[in-house]
């Protein structure tokens, strides 16, 4: 199930925030064979926030700027195209309507407006993200989170591991090149 599936069954479950870290808590939620760990940070929370309000405001101008131009239907709708590639998640909390097929777009311009009950879900899953694991045995929600952030670092360590081979092969030919 994706996160908003669960944002409601989670969030709202009789079971205990633990605190992990100064800034990170955890929450158990064990169904179907699996154990899923709910983890809220704070910073990530600040974080996505930014990310979230300047995207909009990017959107936004441009949006604005698309508006006042006289574009015919076809043309907007590239333009539109390229501003949904520069928007990312941003685009998905606005509403786009567009003029009917061979409209000039001054003539009958495009709408916009802000999806407030896509923004208002999106401020709910701020910062939250979900663990899954198969360990049942009731282990502490806190180790978990930890194992998982160990993985991280494991997996990044094998990255700059790899990446360091990429400086091969070093030719060393002349007695200079070698002493260096």
């Amino acid at each position: 199930r994706y996160w908003r599936d669960w944002s409601s069954d989670v969030c709202s479950s009789d079971l205990p925030w633990i605190q992990v870290k100064d800034f990170v808590e955890v929450k158990l939620l064990p169904q179907q064979g699996e154990l899923y760990i709910l983890a809220l940070r704070q910073g990530r929370r600040q974080k996505e926030r930014a990310m979230r309000r300047r995207g909009l405001q990017q959107l936004w101008k441009r949006l604005n700027g698309l508006q006042r131009q006289k574009l015919f239907r076809d043309d907007l709708l590239l333009k539109l195209g390229a501003a949904k590639a520069e928007a990312g998640n941003a685009w998905r909390l606005v509403r786009i309507c567009v003029p009917a097929a061979g409209e000039t777009a001054g003539v009958s311009p495009f709408t916009f407006s802000l999806r407030k009950d896509k923004l208002r879900a999106a401020i709910r899953s701020e910062g939250r993200y979900l663990l899954r694991s198969n360990d049942l045995s009731g282990a502490d929600p806190a180790i978990l989170w930890q194992r998982y952030i160990q993985l991280t670092e494991i997996e990044e360590a094998f990255r700059n591991l790899k990446g360091d081979q990429s400086i091969r092969p070093i030719h060393h030919r002349t007695d200079s090149r070698i002493e260096a």
